[in-house]
């Protein structure tokens, strides 16, 4: 759902990678970042259980019965089922089975033979062979083709629990959570501390994406910038504010916006790439 939505809205409000490099209390746009938004469910700021480097991120400890010699399913580099090998695609191991039943499967990029996956637990009666996060009932960490972490998220019966950590260069960038109409989006800096943060919404009758809402940050958590949008999602205007919360004028306005919007196109563009399948 995730992938499909944001390959929407790139188009939809025409922020792409080409257009450069790379909801706290909007009544009073001074406030610090907090838990009251919709958006929040934890202040990032005092989130210890946040893990910002990838280094960090524990392994995954499952309890299961190793299979006597594991099976192993294939796939092309899109992600569908082959009966062979298939040059860059994928590969997935088939290592045992949980004290109920579910099976405990790990996937391999077909070129290294390197973690594609760390090991995971599948839904009872969940096809082995199946692609698709629909079948996921353990947290799973993703790698990219160098063994770094690319996102780490926690399934059960086959639906997201809480926000899925998306990394780079092992550093927290960005976290993605489904809701009932699309999706929302916080992102990172490398100094820890929250910079942006987005709600996606999807027409579930005609599949159009729309902005609901996008903040920007100061350093000291305080609103940056908010960007208005109208009724179908456009990006109408933008509201920007200094480091204590005053309004800038008009020049500085459309000069920081310019840059804030950049950045979101770039990451936006990246995202598809950075996570895994």
């Amino acid at each position: 759902m995730i992938k499909s939505i944001l390959t929407l809205l790139l188009v939809s409000i025409g922020l792409t990678a080409c257009d450069g490099t790379p909801k706290p209390n909007t009544a009073n746009p001074s406030a610090v970042a907090s838990v009251s938004g919709s958006l929040n469910d934890g202040n990032p700021y005092q989130d210890k259980t946040l893990t910002f480097a990838a280094q960090d991120v524990a392994p995954n400890q499952l309890d299961y019965i190793a299979a006597s010699a594991p099976t192993t399913f294939y796939y092309t580099p899109q992600g569908e089922p082959s009966p062979t090998q298939v040059e860059n695609g994928y590969y997935r191991q088939i290592l045992g089975k949980t004290s109920d039943g579910r099976s405990v499967v790990q996937d391999f990029y077909q070129a290294t033979q390197k973690p594609q996956t760390s090991p995971f637990i599948l839904m009872v009666n969940a096809s082995e062979q199946s692609f698709d996060k629909s079948v996921l009932d353990s947290r799973v960490i993703w790698y990219d083709g160098q063994g770094e972490i690319t996102s780490v998220g926690e399934f059960s019966n086959g639906v997201q629990q809480g926000w899925l950590n998306v990394y780079e260069f092992n550093q927290l960038i960005m976290q993605l959570r489904d809701h009932d109409k699309g999706i929302d989006i916080r992102y990172f800096v490398p100094s820890e501390q929250l910079w942006g943060e987005a709600r996606l919404q999807e027409n579930l009758n005609t599949g159009a994406v729309s902005l609901a809402n996008l903040t920007f940050y100061h350093g000291n958590g305080k609103v940056l910038s908010e960007v208005k949008v109208d009724e179908s999602g456009k990006p109408t205007g933008v509201n920007t504010y200094d480091i204590n919360g005053q309004r800038v004028d008009a020049k500085q306005n459309a000069t920081l916006n310019e840059t804030m919007l950049r950045r979101f196109a770039v990451l936006m563009g990246k995202l598809p790439q950075l996570m895994a399948r």
